[in-house]
């Protein structure tokens, strides 16, 4: 299995969205990201109908006629120089909670009642750039007129810049081929942590076995030749420090790297850290899916510390 960059963007997305909700209360939301094409669909979006997230034209252009903020166009441009409103943010941000002055902007090219037919009044249209330039937008609108304003757009530009930093690490790694796939058994007494984590590794492109205890983990590997062992420390039947004892004992230095991920960082002492060979000490709660594929990678020296 190749690891799945399509499957860590629509992790990203679902966060970006999250993030969105809990910023701002609208109606609807979306988010749309720069394909191989050149073009701008639709990764993920709520509240808006099917036929709203297929439109296809509908974009502010200024008096050279050159785009400067889609909203429903193939095309996603940051603020210039040109731009002069009110309703543009330096951060290149376009805003309006009323939408006789959006419909009434010089310029609006093609079907600029889109947004009217969805019931949206006021809206949001906020880029996501990198240093490669524009890699998208958040689309935000609400049917109720003055619901979105610059406080609103400002908490918006955070999520835009959170966003744009996640796809820039992503950038990287993509680079640095960081996504290299291995073999991991992931061991947690805990089934939803457990299998929470498998779909996030998974989501990297990694192929996972699942344990629930230490003794069951030892008996799985007399059959498995896995990668990384990444488990957890306080378990029933045999605890992780246990695990992680045995397996060095059975395998020495041919046996497989080990990541600790616990609530409890200081059960994990600084000597058996060194003695046992632990490659990376993970707490709990689990972060981002980047941030894991991040430490994996420097673990198998896939990337500078």
């Amino acid at each position: 299995m190749e690891p799945s960059h399509d499957g860590i963007l629509d992790e990203i997305a679902g966060l970006v969205l999250s993030l969105v909700a809990v910023s701002v209360e609208t109606t609807g939301r979306g988010l749309r990201l720069r394909d191989q094409e050149g073009h701008f669909p639709f990764v993920r979006s709520d509240g808006y109908s099917d036929a709203f997230v297929s439109e296809g034209r509908g974009c502010l252009r200024d008096g050279n006629d050159e785009p400067l903020m889609a909203c429903l166009c193939g095309a996603v441009l940051s603020r210039t120089d040109a731009m002069v409103s009110d309703h543009f943010t330096p951060f290149g941000s376009y805003w309006q909670s009323d939408w006789d002055q959006f419909a009434s902007c010089e310029g609006i090219d093609g079907d600029a009642e889109a947004c009217r037919r969805e019931g949206l009044t006021s809206l949001a249209l906020v880029p996501v750039e990198t240093s490669q330039g524009c890699e998208g937008m958040l689309h935000v609108g609400d049917e109720h007129p003055r619901r979105i304003g610059p406080d609103d757009v400002a908490k918006l530009e955070e999520v835009a810049s959170y966003l744009a930093r996640c796809l820039a690490k992503l950038g990287e790694m993509r680079e640095s081929q960081a996504l290299t796939s291995h073999q991991i058994l992931v061991v947690d007494d805990d089934p939803t942590v457990r299998r929470f984590l498998v779909r996030l590794l998974t989501t990297l492109g990694h192929h996972c076995h699942e344990a629930s205890d230490g003794q069951d983990a030892l008996e799985q590997l007399q059959a498995l030749k896995v990668d990384l062992l990444w488990t957890d420390l306080e378990m029933p039947v045999m605890k992780g420090i246990d695990l992680i004892g045995a397996v060095r004992e059975r395998y020495g230095p041919y046996g497989p790297r080990i990541i600790v991920c616990t609530g409890y960082p200081g059960a994990v002492s600084t000597a058996e850290l060194e003695s046992y060979r632990i490659g990376a000490l993970v707490k709990k709660p689990l972060g981002s899916v980047l941030e894991l594929g991040s430490v994996i990678a420097k673990v198998f020296g896939e990337q500078p510390n």
